[in-house]
């Protein structure tokens, strides 16, 4: 079962690297990172619209996926030498996505390489709390479901559950500590930072 569950992750990490290799080899255009994942993602700004982009193949194909994730397998990618980044032109120095003979070949099933990313890009890790970090995991939700109240919207919107263990874990008090913090970005400190921060503060007296 080990090793059929092995195969079937292999071939997922196989077939999502050749969608985005073919979107970079097939694209009408020389697109940096950012459009080529805006393209994958299924984005609908002014470029995509008046260049028919959303013509393409895989226009859209990984709606689901978020940038970051996006840009870490492309990131391998580059690393493996299937992708390459280069310049538009020695002038502008626009830096776009080429992909490289090796990666036509691994493209086109004349060569066999192991793009893994599953085991590198997975939370694994499962958070145990004591009784005393159970107790502010409780007052953290809370809070999370005041403010949603408030702004009429649902819990999960506002963060995660898995969020929400990590900090009565680690019990950030600084903004510093609250962004480390996988999941957490500015726009979430910006708009309850202060919220949690002032909660978690009563707990570590």
């Amino acid at each position: 079962m080990l090793r059929e569950a092995k195969g079937i992750i292999c071939d997922y990490e196989q077939s999502v690297s050749k969608v985005i290799l073919y979107c970079v080899s097939s694209s009408p255009l020389s697109l940096g990172i950012n459009k080529t994942i805006a393209i994958l993602r299924g984005a609908k700004s002014t470029f995509i619209i008046e260049n028919k982009l959303y013509e393409f193949p895989v226009y859209g194909i990984f709606s689901t996926f978020n940038k970051r994730y996006l840009q870490a397998l492309i990131d391998i990618l580059l690393g493996k030498e299937l992708l390459t980044i280069k310049m538009v032109s020695k002038y502008e120095n626009l830096p776009t996505l080429g992909i490289t003979l090796t990666g036509q070949d691994f493209l086109n099933n004349k060569l066999k390489i192991e793009t893994p990313f599953v085991e590198e890009m997975s939370n694994r890790e499962v958070i145990l709390l004591s009784d005393e970090e159970q107790e502010l995991f409780h007052a953290l939700r809370r809070l999370r479901r005041k403010i949603a109240s408030e702004r009429e919207s649902p819990p999960y919107s506002i963060c995660h559950d898995t969020i929400l263990r990590e900090m009565a874990k680690s019990k950030p008090l600084t903004t510093a500590n609250l962004i480390s913090i996988r999941g957490i970005g500015e726009k979430f400190v910006e708009n309850y930072g202060n919220d949690f921060l002032q909660l978690i503060s009563q707990y570590t007296h």
